[in-house]
């Protein structure tokens, strides 16, 4: 058997890469074809360069036409700028003269009504007085009131200057002048009072039961000077100074009786000077007829021969007001109270009583060295410049403190009619019919009682 036959190339043979047959060789260009090649590069760089120099071109007109439509824009900005600014001027010009004209129309009813109400602020009242009496037959005198602003109405009260004159037929005199000064938006007040009386008077024994037939009369002639000083410290509080100087006469006395025997102190009169100290507290909105506010007062004073005194003593005085205004209403709420410390003259004790403090009950019927009162009153408009009031309270003297009884209160009640004499000040005249102990009685004045 014939076996097959197998031929096969050696080992390295079998490692070795396959023969390639070499790149042919590139064709050399001919000076034909060079030269054609190279125009054709000089064509389209030529072209690049017209394509650039165009797009120049035409981004240099872009940029001229937007420079030109700024320039324009601008320019018109500019104009309508100058026509904006010519039409503000003139409107600016017409509204300052418009201002101007409302400025100077303004300021001259500013004028007017400042003039206005410093007129209404400023005045006189002259009032007849007229009476008969026992003790001096007929009376007559007269009332005078001043009353004017130291600064603008509407923030300083008003100052007065008062003055009354009275003469009998019985040669009696009355007379007192004084003003009443508020300086530099109320921070300063000045009160200066001087009288003089040649007046009859009574005493009626001292204590809070005495009896109707103690009663013995005198004439009573008097010059005397009161001053007070107060200036505000902070708010609506007030402290200060005051004076008072008396020199008193007693005339015409009752023969046989207390003052005529001279048991009593101060029959014989003499002169009293005192000097002391004041506070208060005043938040009421007006002085002559308040409807809201606080009146609070405490005052001092000591008498004695340094200063000319004939009697040595000290005196203390407590006033406290409240005021409510209810609708066109005005309740009033008082509390008096006084002491004397030392020798006083029996006129210069203290006393209820009188045309504003309990009305209806004679000043001095009772008196002794301590004095409690109060009051209350209600006032209310009637109709148109006319109104109202109704008021009651009680008081009580006594030797001490410890004296006091309820049961010894005095009290007295009335009722009385108003008149605004001056509506702008609130400034009225009032007549009260009071009724006490004694019976009925009248008093016809100037202003509120408090």
């Amino acid at each position: 058997m014939l076996g097959s036959l197998t031929l096969s190339a050696p080992a390295d043979a079998q490692r070795r890469p396959p023969r390639v047959a070499p790149a042919p060789k590139p064709k050399k260009p001919t000076k034909k074809e060079l030269k054609e090649l190279a125009k054709e590069e000089a064509r389209k760089k030529e072209e690049e360069r017209k394509k650039q120099e165009e797009a120049k071109r035409a981004e240099e007109e872009r940029l001229a036409a937007e420079k030109r439509a700024e320039e324009e824009r601008v320019a018109a900005k500019a104009t309508e700028a100058q026509t904006l600014a010519g039409a503000g001027k003139v409107a600016f010009d017409d509204g300052r003269k418009y201002f101007e004209q409302v400025r100077r129309e303004r300021r001259s009813a500013d004028d007017e009504i400042a003039g206005a109400r410093a007129a209404a602020s400023r005045g006189f009242l002259a009032l007849p007085i007229l009476f008969d009496s026992p003790e001096t037959n007929l009376g007559l005198g007269a009332f005078g009131l001043y009353y004017f602003h130291l600064g603008a109405p509407d923030k300083t009260r008003t100052s007065n200057i008062r003055s009354s004159f009275t003469y009998t037929t019985k040669k009696q005199l009355l007379f007192d002048i004084g003003p009443t000064l508020w300086f530099a938006e109320d921070k300063l007040n000045v009160k200066a009072t001087f009288t003089y009386d040649y007046f009859p008077s009574f005493f009626a024994g001292i204590g809070n039961r005495t009896l109707a037939t103690q009663i013995e009369s005198y004439t009573e002639r008097l010059p005397s000077v009161y001053t007070q000083v107060q200036y505000r410290l902070f708010g609506k509080v007030y402290a200060g100074v005051r004076y008072r100087f008396e020199s008193r006469a007693i005339l015409d006395k009752d023969p046989g009786r207390s003052l005529d025997s001279g048991t009593v102190l101060g029959a014989a009169g003499g002169v009293l000077s005192g000097l002391g100290g004041t506070l208060s507290l005043d938040s009421r909105d007006n002085l002559d007829n308040p409807t809201r506010g606080t009146f609070a007062y405490l005052g001092v004073r000591q008498n004695f021969g340094a200063i000319g005194s004939d009697y040595r003593f000290t005196e203390v005085d407590v006033d406290l007001r409240q005021y409510f205004g209810i609708g066109p209403t005005t309740l009033g709420l008082q509390l008096l109270a006084s002491t004397n410390a030392g020798n006083a003259p029996f006129y210069a004790l203290s006393a209820i009583g009188g045309g504003s403090n309990l009305r209806g009950i004679t000043f001095g019927r009772f008196r002794d060295t301590h004095m409690i009162e109060s009051q209350a009153e209600l006032r209310f408009p009637i109709w148109g410049p006319w109104g109202g009031t109704f008021f009651g309270g009680a008081g009580e003297v006594m030797h001490s403190v410890v004296d006091f009884n309820p049961k010894g209160l005095h009290p007295a009640g009335g009722a009385g009619l108003r008149f605004a004499i001056v509506p702008s000040e609130r400034l009225n005249i009032r007549l009260d019919f009071a009724y006490a102990e004694a019976g009925l009685a009248y008093y016809l004045n100037i202003g509120e009682a408090f």
